[in-house]
């Protein structure tokens, strides 16, 4: 957790979290619009802290990867 902080600066050292998220209508053509949507956060499972000293709250650890799934459905007046 060490190698996390900047003891310069007393912060959190700059990162990347990569995500990616894709989806697509299943059902357009009705009033109830289906949608399938997937994803990964955090791709590179890389450790990491946010938010360390705040005023409001303490330092957070980074979720490690984790895969998602869902089903998204919106209802549509009149189509």
């Amino acid at each position: 957790m060490q190698a996390q902080l900047d003891p310069v600066r007393k912060r959190i050292k700059p990162r990347v979290v990569l995500n990616f998220v894709t989806g697509f209508d299943l059902l357009r053509e009705t009033s109830h619009v289906l949608t399938l949507q997937a994803g990964v956060n955090n791709v590179l499972d890389r450790f990491f802290l946010y938010n360390f000293r705040s005023v409001f709250s303490g330092t957070h650890l980074g979720r490690p990867r984790e895969l998602f799934v869902r089903l998204v459905v919106n209802w549509q007046k009149g189509k």
